[in-house]
């Protein structure tokens, strides 16, 4: 008897939930520990080749900055590797000796600390930790923040991707803090005393805004036991930590901001508004955005890449962010190819999946690519841990990491398209564009 259309779907659905679920890594056993003043500690025991993650991450970041302070948390993270009072001066020098590797990264809403070590040298890391939270010393400030300075010349005024990426983020907010670089302004940069980064650093470097993570050939008692005789006697200020409380308005037009440059390459961004990490619209508009950019046979590539040939290359994520983020498309466009062009065909698509649906092939392989990207971030213990970090840092539950792969697969095509129409239309989107200068006749 010949299959039904509805039996027929069937039929395909239950092959692609075997594979997905074939690609669903196993659960990761977190253990945790809460100290008396806030700090909170996550330990993974598992084997990786003999060595351990290390990583303090910070609830600060460019949202706790003043405009006048812009770029300081990123500051105080080069000062961090630049001398303490304690065993934690010449930090990355000690840990090399161990055969190890650190460094840092400031963002949005944290800055993290991480090395990885030989399981021996798991204490003395953690211990390194603790005396540069409360220890830091600035030394090198003046040539620390010269580095800086460069850092933004090559990265943000030297490169028309990054230029493009810092004015994005500046048009898409117009009040919160995300609008601000996190490298900072050049003139906020300059602005820069011991004093001032001295006062950020003891307003914001305190237990209570402080989580450690652990991942791999270590046992997680020790580590809660080396955590509470390291970190345990240390204080919280006795004054309120300042929490953000701007809100950004809600977008009601579309904004388009056109740059011209000395260039032979034209860029295009796109943003729309979305929700914030913990949202559980989320791991839908996680799915989106592989639908439409992730490769080369995703609805964007296909349509602006080969068929219209309006750009050369396509690719679409989303920012996971304490507070409300961004899903931003990113272009590189064909030579002399108009941006209002793109936004057109942009919205033409937009408006086809809300109206035709997405097919159950489409979001079966969307969901395998976002897992099999958790696969691959098992494979060393630190990005398990950069995993687990954002997991407990930025969406407020360590445990997100294992209700991730059930959230992506119970969605349905259904809440994919009303996401779609919540989201990803024209009202709520900021283009920023770099295109070469028009030449004069």
């Amino acid at each position: 008897m010949p299959l039904g259309p509805v039996a027929l779907l069937e039929v395909i659905r239950i092959p692609c939930l075997l594979i997905c679920a074939a690609f669903a890594p196993e659960p990761v056993d977190i253990q945790s520990d809460t100290l008396d003043n806030g700090m909170v500690v996550l330990v993974v025991e598992e084997a990786f080749s003999g060595v351990a993650a290390v990583q303090m991450w910070y609830r600060v970041g460019t949202v706790n900055e003043r405009d006048d302070q812009g770029g300081m948390a990123h500051m105080t993270e080069h000062l961090m590797f630049n001398g303490s009072a304690g065993p934690a001066n010449m930090f990355s020098e000690k840990i090399e000796e161990t055969g190890g590797e650190d460094n840092a990264w400031t963002d949005l809403d944290v800055t993290v600390y991480h090395s990885v070590v030989p399981p021996e040298a798991v204490k003395m890391a953690i211990s390194m930790e603790a005396d540069r939270m409360f220890n830091l010393t600035f030394g090198n400030f003046y040539s620390e923040r010269d580095v800086v300075m460069e850092e933004r010349r090559l990265t943000a005024e030297n490169d028309i991707m990054g230029e493009a990426y810092e004015s994005l983020w500046a048009f898409s907010y117009l009040v919160h803090p995300y609008r601000n670089p996190t490298l900072g302004w050049d003139f906020s940069i300059n602005s820069f005393t011991p004093h001032g980064v001295r006062e950020f650093y003891r307003t914001y470097y305190w237990p209570s805004r402080a989580t450690l993570v652990v991942v791999g050939d270590v046992k997680a008692d020790s580590v809660f036991s080396w955590a509470r005789e390291y970190f345990g006697h240390l204080p919280n200020p006795e004054s309120e930590i300042p929490e953000v409380s701007l809100v950004e308005p809600e977008q009601c037009g579309e904004r388009v901001w056109i740059i011209h440059r000395e260039t032979a390459e034209s860029v295009y961004l796109a943003s729309y508004h979305v929700p914030e990490a913990s949202n559980p619209d989320m791991p839908g508009l996680e799915l989106l955005a592989a639908i439409l950019g992730n490769g080369k046979i995703s609805r964007l590539y296909r349509s602006l890449v080969k068929e219209k040939e309006l750009a050369i290359s396509v690719q679409v994520f989303v920012t996971k962010n304490r507070y409300p983020g961004l899903l931003v498309i990113e272009l590189v466009l064909q030579k002399g190819v108009d941006p209002a062009d793109v936004s057109l065909a942009l919205d033409t698509e937009m408006e086809r999946l809300i109206r035709e649906g997405i097919s159950d092939e489409e979001i079966a392989r969307a969901r395998r690519q976002c897992l099999a990207e958790l696969v691959y971030r098992r494979e060393y213990p630190e990005d398990l841990g950069f995993y687990l970090g954002e997991s407990a840092v930025i969406t407020g539950d360590p445990e997100y990491l294992n209700r991730y792969p059930t959230l992506l697969s119970s969605l349905t095509a259904e809440d994919l398209v009303r996401i779609a129409g919540k989201y990803l239309i024209p009202e709520k989107r900021t283009v920023v564009a770099i295109t070469p200068k028009p030449t004069l006749n």
